[in-house]
């Protein structure tokens, strides 16, 4: 592929390179907090059988853990696209954009970013669970959103959208505010508040 981008072509580029960060910072952010409200309320259980079976049944767990599989589910995507390696590439990923502009010295720093990706099996979510649901590793289906993912992967992506987000307002000339998030950020409240306001109008736990 040629080095034939106009300055405005370019710019494109980059300004879709960032959204994808934000989109993928905005639900990983979203993923934690709902996470947070699942904890909370699973802690207070202290281990009392018959109020667990209650709160796993609950529906307002089920869209919880749903939502917040779902969502990061959504951001591990996003990042695999960013760090796409084809030798054609095709999607909005850095390497797209280094094919068609100049080398800097945000290349090497890429890379350094997209092995911590793969250091942190980040890659294996997306490529065994989420897009092919491989034999070995996805196991049944049906049992893919009974646990919410653990706070270790998602801070583990946080890291990483965080070093994206750092490179791109040192070489990109895009907008430094996420505003994937405050556009989408009124419908995700209207969803938080109503399981958290669920929890405490059916008080599932006693």
């Amino acid at each position: 592929m040629s080095k034939n981008l106009s300055k405005e072509e370019i710019q494109d580029i980059q300004d879709r390179i960032c959204e994808l960060i934000y989109r993928a910072e905005s639900f990983l952010k979203w993923s934690n907090q709902l996470l947070s409200i699942y904890e909370k309320e699973r802690d207070s259980l202290q281990n009392h059988i018959k109020k667990q079976y209650k709160f796993y049944k609950n529906p307002i767990t089920k869209c919880i853990i749903l939502h917040q599989v779902l969502y990061f589910q959504e951001a591990v995507i996003d990042l695999h696209t960013l760090f796409e390696r084809k030798g054609r590439p095709t999607e909005i990923s850095f390497k797209y954009y280094f094919t068609n502009t100049e080398k800097s010295n945000l290349v090497k720093e890429i890379d350094k970013i997209r092995k911590e990706y793969k250091t942190a099996h980040l890659d294996k979510f997306r490529n065994r669970l989420f897009a092919h649901k491989q034999v070995d590793a996805a196991g049944d289906p049906f049992t893919g959103f009974f646990n919410p993912i653990k706070k270790e992967h998602i801070e583990k992506a946080c890291l990483i959208v965080d070093k994206l987000r750092s490179l791109t307002n040192r070489y990109f000339n895009c907008a430094s505010n996420n505003y994937f998030e405050g556009y989408y950020k009124p419908g995700f409240e209207i969803l938080y508040k109503t399981c958290e306001t669920a929890f405490k109008k059916q008080n599932p736990l006693v």
